[in-house]
Protein backbone atom coordinates (compact mmCIF):
# COMPACT_ATOMS: atom_id res chain seq x y z
CA UNK A 1 0.00 0.00 0.00
CA UNK A 2 1.35 3.40 -0.99
CA UNK A 3 1.16 6.05 1.75
CA UNK A 4 -1.01 9.06 0.97
CA UNK A 5 0.91 12.25 0.25
CA UNK A 6 -1.53 15.05 -0.52
CA UNK A 7 1.23 17.60 -1.11
CA UNK A 8 2.98 15.38 -3.65
CA UNK A 9 -0.29 14.62 -5.43
CA UNK A 10 -1.13 18.32 -5.50
CA UNK A 11 2.31 19.13 -6.94
CA UNK A 12 1.76 16.66 -9.79
CA UNK A 13 -1.69 18.06 -10.59
CA UNK A 14 -0.26 21.59 -10.52
CA UNK A 15 2.43 20.49 -12.98
CA UNK A 16 -0.27 19.16 -15.30
CA UNK A 17 -2.12 22.46 -14.96
CA UNK A 18 1.01 24.40 -15.92
CA UNK A 19 1.39 22.16 -18.96
CA UNK A 20 -2.15 23.01 -20.05
CA UNK A 21 -3.95 19.90 -18.84
CA UNK A 22 -5.64 20.93 -15.61
CA UNK A 23 -7.76 18.46 -13.70
CA UNK A 24 -9.82 21.08 -11.91
CA UNK A 25 -11.95 18.66 -9.92
CA UNK A 26 -8.90 16.93 -8.47
CA UNK A 27 -7.13 20.23 -7.83
CA UNK A 28 -10.19 21.42 -5.94
CA UNK A 29 -10.45 18.19 -4.00
CA UNK A 30 -6.79 18.24 -2.94
CA UNK A 31 -7.01 21.87 -1.82
CA UNK A 32 -10.21 20.93 0.02
CA UNK A 33 -8.38 18.14 1.86
CA UNK A 34 -5.72 20.63 2.91
CA UNK A 35 -8.37 23.01 4.26
CA UNK A 36 -7.62 25.55 1.52
CA UNK A 37 -11.30 26.14 0.81
CA UNK A 38 -11.04 29.34 -1.23
CA UNK A 39 -8.63 27.66 -3.65
CA UNK A 40 -10.83 24.56 -3.73
CA UNK A 41 -13.89 26.69 -4.45
CA UNK A 42 -12.14 28.34 -7.41
CA UNK A 43 -11.21 24.99 -8.92
CA UNK A 44 -14.71 23.63 -8.33
CA UNK A 45 -16.08 26.64 -10.23
CA UNK A 46 -13.81 25.81 -13.17
CA UNK A 47 -14.79 22.14 -12.99
CA UNK A 48 -18.48 23.10 -12.99
CA UNK A 49 -17.97 25.43 -15.97
CA UNK A 50 -16.44 22.49 -17.87
CA UNK A 51 -19.70 20.57 -17.37
CA UNK A 52 -18.73 18.39 -14.43
CA UNK A 53 -21.50 16.75 -12.42
CA UNK A 54 -19.24 16.47 -9.37
CA UNK A 55 -18.17 20.11 -9.82
CA UNK A 56 -21.81 21.15 -9.47
CA UNK A 57 -22.17 18.96 -6.37
CA UNK A 58 -18.97 20.31 -4.80
CA UNK A 59 -20.13 23.89 -5.33
CA UNK A 60 -23.37 22.94 -3.60
CA UNK A 61 -21.37 21.64 -0.64
CA UNK A 62 -19.27 24.82 -0.53
CA UNK A 63 -22.33 27.05 -0.53
CA UNK A 64 -24.28 24.90 1.93
CA UNK A 65 -21.43 24.91 4.45
CA UNK A 66 -19.80 28.26 3.70
CA UNK A 67 -16.50 26.70 2.61
CA UNK A 68 -14.39 29.08 0.55
CA UNK A 69 -17.38 31.35 0.10
CA UNK A 70 -20.25 32.77 2.12
CA UNK A 71 -22.93 30.32 3.15
CA UNK A 72 -25.78 30.64 0.67
CA UNK A 73 -28.37 27.90 0.93
CA UNK A 74 -30.32 29.11 -2.11
CA UNK A 75 -27.16 28.88 -4.23
CA UNK A 76 -26.45 25.43 -2.76
CA UNK A 77 -29.91 24.27 -3.85
CA UNK A 78 -29.27 25.62 -7.35
CA UNK A 79 -25.97 23.75 -7.65
CA UNK A 80 -27.38 20.52 -6.20
CA UNK A 81 -30.15 20.68 -8.81
CA UNK A 82 -27.51 21.26 -11.49
CA UNK A 83 -25.72 18.14 -10.21
CA UNK A 84 -28.97 16.20 -10.51
CA UNK A 85 -29.47 17.54 -14.04
CA UNK A 86 -26.01 16.15 -14.79
CA UNK A 87 -27.07 12.86 -13.19
CA UNK A 88 -25.02 13.06 -9.99
CA UNK A 89 -27.64 11.48 -7.77
CA UNK A 90 -25.84 11.98 -4.44
CA UNK A 91 -27.19 15.53 -4.57
CA UNK A 92 -30.53 14.09 -3.42
CA UNK A 93 -28.97 13.42 -0.01
CA UNK A 94 -27.79 17.01 0.40
CA UNK A 95 -31.10 18.45 -0.79
CA UNK A 96 -32.90 16.25 1.75
CA UNK A 97 -30.60 17.60 4.47
CA UNK A 98 -31.34 21.17 3.45
CA UNK A 99 -35.09 20.65 3.33
CA UNK A 100 -35.05 18.89 6.67
CA UNK A 101 -32.58 21.06 8.62
CA UNK A 102 -32.08 24.54 7.19
CA UNK A 103 -34.16 27.34 8.69
CA UNK A 104 -36.16 29.18 6.03
CA UNK A 105 -35.88 26.17 3.72
CA UNK A 106 -37.53 23.38 5.71
CA UNK A 107 -40.03 21.42 3.68
CA UNK A 108 -40.64 17.89 4.90
CA UNK A 109 -42.39 16.81 1.69
CA UNK A 110 -39.35 17.84 -0.38
CA UNK A 111 -37.03 16.16 2.12
CA UNK A 112 -39.02 12.91 1.82
CA UNK A 113 -39.05 13.25 -1.99
CA UNK A 114 -35.26 13.50 -2.16
CA UNK A 115 -34.79 10.64 0.30
CA UNK A 116 -37.10 8.48 -1.81
CA UNK A 117 -35.18 9.41 -4.98
CA UNK A 118 -31.89 8.58 -3.26
CA UNK A 119 -33.29 5.21 -2.16
CA UNK A 120 -34.55 4.54 -5.70
CA UNK A 121 -31.02 5.28 -6.97
CA UNK A 122 -29.64 2.69 -4.55
CA UNK A 123 -27.86 5.22 -2.35
CA UNK A 124 -27.33 4.57 1.33
CA UNK A 125 -29.40 6.96 3.42
CA UNK A 126 -27.34 8.51 6.23
CA UNK A 127 -28.60 8.04 9.78
CA UNK A 128 -29.36 11.75 10.17
CA UNK A 129 -32.01 11.48 7.43
CA UNK A 130 -33.90 8.48 8.76
CA UNK A 131 -37.22 9.66 10.13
Amino acid sequence: MVPQDIDKALWHYQQAEQLGSPQNGWLGYLHDLKGEYEKAFGYYQKDYAEGSDVGAYNLGICFSQGLGTSKDVAAAITYFHAALDREYLHAHIELARIYRNEDDFTDESLARHHIAEAEKAGLEIPDDLHS
